[in-house]
């Protein structure tokens, strides 16, 4: 038996970094699932959480090394400076338990599994889906059988030297592990803050986007696996039940995958006998008034839509395959409902002009949306618009830039306009201010796009 923990860490930089707008508290939805994997074994697993307030990366760090575990699991997202940190978190780790094995998932992980490994005492990357590669990685190194044959990870070779093995085949049943333990978690903290800010508790239904957006980084690709409808109403029901929590905010890639899904998912949470509020994100080109009417009745009170650009030219350009004309049709059909309504954009692609950022604007105004706001472009590892970006060598070094990487989309890291970089701050200022913040109805840094504040993903 071994001892594992859990380890959810920032740095103090991360956490002070634009406080007025990220100090929202997001529980580890990915360290989540894994407490709930390692239940199924006889290892024990702790965890240690300086996300919490008041709680230092000092304290955890005194916790690992009193405790010396064997494995040590990290989760993180690229962004808000979190690279250096883990680079730092790592060095220090070792120095005070120089026998653990680090392990780390999640979207940072998947997205540059290499340059981790290069530039931090990480010891194994887990690429994509984790529940089944843990297990496998934790159960070949308990056995002291070689790594080598575990599918889905990266590792070092005797040169030291990166290295994948074999991608792992996607999950196909996605009920096959437990949901969370949250008894290992300082659950109170999270609960507490949920019912004092009112925002929701965070729940995915399914995994992937079929979407092949150039500026988007997919942690689980586009091959598309669902929750089944009984599975996900049995943990809103549950966490209603444990926490007295009843709104949630489902944070797929794309919820809208599947129209025939979320019309499943509507008639589950009709006939459970349970009143629930949620919201999600979805592409504007899969709902309409009908869908948005169905979804309304059974709770939903507001919808994220990523629709970056009022440019058909520039959403062609981002590899978006969205008809703006029709989503404008059907978000206005939305609106019709009563819904809800946040519209994200994205100032800066290498195509923009001033006649683009008009048209997003005009764009906006036609659609008459209650909230909107803009982010800047900031080319993701892994994606094709970094891979540009790299080409005309406006990236040069891969660790100079991911550890510069602040908060995504707030600021010009990477100008691939012909315009400066005052003029794509002054856009993304015009397109703010579209929809005055003391007008929009609707509006929280925590529920737009993503399901944390630092993440890479925008997959909508």
């Amino acid at each position: 038996m071994a001892l594992i923990y859990l380890a959810n860490l920032q740095g103090d930089s991360a956490s002070d970094q634009r406080k007025d707008r990220y100090r929202t508290l997001h529980f580890p939805m990915g360290l989540g699932l894994v407490s709930g994997v390692l239940g199924t074994t006889d290892h024990a697993v702790r965890v240690v959480d300086n996300y919490l307030p008041g709680v230092s990366f000092a304290q955890e760090l005194g916790e690992l090394e009193r405790a010396q575990p064997d494995y040590i699991l990290f989760s993180g997202f690229l962004g808000n400076l979190q690279y250096g940190f883990f680079k730092k978190a790592c060095r220090r780790i070792r120095q005070a338990c120089p026998n653990s094995v680090q392990i780390c998932g999640g979207p940072m992980a998947t997205t540059i599994p290499e340059l981790l490994l290069t530039h931090s005492e990480l010891d194994f990357i887990v690429i994509g889906e984790g529940e089944e590669t843990i297990l496998d990685l934790i159960d070949a190194l308990e056995r002291g059988r070689s790594p080598d044959g575990v599918p889905g990870i990266a590792l070092r070779r005797p040169d030291r030297t990166p290295a994948r093995t074999p991608p792992r085949m996607r999950m196909k049943d996605l009920t096959r592990f437990p949901y969370a333990n949250y008894d290992l978690f300082d659950i109170d903290a999270y609960v507490t803050y949920l019912q004092a800010s009112g925002r929701c508790w965070e729940i995915s239904t399914s995994r992937g986007c079929y979407a092949r957006c150039t500026y988007c980084k997919l942690t689980f690709g586009n091959k598309i696996t669902f929750r089944p409808v009984d599975h996900i109403v049995a943990e809103m029901k549950m966490i209603k039940r444990r926490f007295g929590i009843d709104r949630f905010n489902f944070v797929d890639d794309n919820f809208l995958n599947s129209v025939r899904q979320v019309e499943e998912l509507a008639a589950g949470l009709r006939g459970c006998g349970d009143k629930f509020r949620f919201r999600f994100q979805g592409r504007a080109d899969r709902i309409d008034g009908r869908l948005a009417r169905v979804m309304r009745d059974v709770g939903c009170f507001d919808i994220s839509y990523g629709l970056e650009s009022g440019s058909q030219m520039v959403i062609d350009y981002m590899g978006k395959v969205l008809d703006v004309a029709k989503a404008e049709e059907n978000l206005k059909a939305v609106l019709d409902q009563g819904l809800d309504m946040h519209a994200t954009f994205i100032v800066g692609m290498p195509v923009e002009t001033h006649e683009t950022i008009e048209q997003t604007k005009d764009y906006i105004r036609r659609i008459g949306l209650p909230n909107a706001n803009a982010g800047i472009l900031t080319p993701l590892p892994d994606t094709a618009i970094y891979k540009m970006a790299k080409e005309l060598g406006l990236i040069v070094d891969d660790d100079v830039y991911c550890e510069a990487l602040g908060v995504a989309y707030e600021d010009v890291y990477v100008n691939m306009t012909r315009y400066s970089d005052d003029q794509i701050r002054q856009w993304h200022a015009e397109i703010n201010d579209v929809v005055p913040r003391d007008q929009q109805a609707y509006l929280s840094a925590e529920e737009t796009v993503t399901a944390e504040p630092a993440a890479e993903v925008r997959a909508v």
